[in-house]
């Protein structure tokens, strides 16, 4: 999932909304990092799995997906859209996840359980990228502070690791150097 996230992102720094179905780059884009992931889906499955989320999110009972005239020119659309995709991103699909770094913190300072924190963290890591995308908390920091600020944040225990030359001093206060 946080595959097809970065590549929809990234389809859309350069391309308009307007002008390309959210919907149907978001159907590519998953179906893409399905194939990429070494997990892939068919086609009528994503198609179903929207199909469903679209009639949750307008509150009517779902019902599957009939086989019929639309669902071959979803089914269409969505090929396309996965070649216009991969030719937009010059056939470049390596994705770097920007939370894998937050993860590595977390699990060093044994607070990949306390879930306010991860939320909080994922949305600093976010921000600090300015990817725009909706986060579960508002905070304005830069990358060095959101790893200065978050441990204390959430009452996460700090470990102070020493430095490993003769000499280097202590992490200072409010900081965590890893080594």
């Amino acid at each position: 999932m946080a595959t097809g996230q970065v590549l929809f992102q990234r389809f859309y720094y350069s391309k308009s909304f307007i002008k390309h179905n959210m919907e149907v780059v978001a159907m590519s884009c998953v179906n893409l990092a399905a194939k990429i992931e070494e997990a892939p889906r068919r086609n009528r499955d994503v198609i179903n799995v929207f199909h469903h989320l679209r009639q949750l999110r307008t509150n009517r009972v779902p019902s599957p997906l009939t086989l019929d005239q639309g669902y071959i020119n979803t089914k269409n659309e969505l090929i396309k859209s996965e070649r216009r995709i991969l030719k937009e991103l010059g056939f470049c699909v390596h994705v770097k996840h920007p939370h894998k770094i937050i993860v590595v913190y977390l699990q060093v300072l044994e607070c990949h359980k306390n879930q306010p924190l991860v939320q909080t963290a994922w949305a600093a890591r976010l921000l600090s990228h300015r990817l725009l995308l909706p986060t579960p908390a508002r905070c304005h920091m830069t990358p060095t502070s959101a790893r200065d600020w978050l441990p204390e944040t959430a009452g996460c225990p700090m470990r102070w690791l020493e430095g490993t030359a003769a000499g280097e001093a202590a992490a200072p206060p409010g900081s965590v150097a890893l080594y």
